[in-house]
C-alpha cells in the first residue's frame, strides 16, 4: 500500500460517506446483481465488487464521463444506461425482486424507491445517499424517498442505518441511510 502511495496511485472511491464504504465493501458480495440510481465513481467501484451492475443516468455529458471511465477499466459487468429524467426509474426488462441491492443517488428519487423496493429482493438492500438533502423541505423528493422507505421498514419491522459523515471528494458532512428491506 505504500508503495502505492508513493507512486500517487489512489483507488477512486464513491462519493459516498465513508463509513458507508466501508460497511458496502464488506456487505457486498461477488456474486450480487446491484441496481444504481445516479452513475458516477460509485459505478467503477462497485463493478469490482459485484457480479452485476445496472446504472441508469439522466445527464449526457456525466454518461459519457462513467462510459469512458469503465472502458479504460476493461469492465464488463456494467449495464450502463442513458435515460430522460422522467424514465430513469423505470426498469419493466427486470423481474421484482431480481437484484439484491440499490443505490439511490440521481433524480427523481421518490420514483426510484418505489422501483428499488420492487426490484430488490426480500433481505435484501437498499441505500439513500445524501438522505439529509433538502432536510428543510418536507415535500422535497429526497424526503418523499426517506419517508417511502421508512415507512416500508416500519412494516417491514426493520430499523435503518443511518451514516453521517464526509465523504471522498467533499468538504462537509453528509448523510446516507441503508436499510435491509
Amino acid at each position: 500500500a505504500s508503495i502505492r502511495a508513493g507512486l500517487g496511485y489512489r483507488e477512486r472511491k464513491p462519493w459516498l460517506s465513508f463509513r458507508a464504504i466501508k460497511c458496502l465493501n464488506l456487505l457486498v458480495q461477488p456474486d450480487w446483481k446491484l441496481l444504481e440510481f445516479g452513475s458516477g465513481t460509485s459505478t467503477a467501484w462497485f463493478s469490482r465488487r459485484c457480479g452485476e451492475l445496472v446504472s441508469i443516468e439522466d445527464n449526457p455529458v456525466w454518461f459519457s464521463v462513467v462510459e469512458k471511465a469503465l472502458q479504460s477499466q476493461g469492465t464488463c459487468n456494467v449495464d450502463l444506461r442513458l435515460r430522460e429524467k422522467d424514465a430513469v426509474h423505470i426498469l419493466d426488462d427486470f423481474s421484482d425482486g431480481y437484484f439484491d441491492f440499490a443505490l439511490i443517488d440521481g433524480v427523481n428519487r421518490a420514483a426510484c424507491m418505489h422501483t428499488a423496493l420492487r426490484k430488490v429482493r426480500n433481505r435484501g438492500y437498499v441505500y439513500l445517499d445524501n438522505s439529509d438533502q433538502y432536510a428543510n423541505n418536507p415535500e422535497g423528493d429526497t424526503r418523499i424517498a426517506e419517508n417511502t422507505l421508512l415507512s416500508h421498514l416500519e412494516k417491514c419491522g426493520t430499523k435503518p442505518r443511518y451514516f453521517v459523515d464526509f465523504s471522498p471528494g467533499s468538504f462537509f458532512v453528509s448523510e446516507g441511510l441503508l436499510a435491509q428491506i
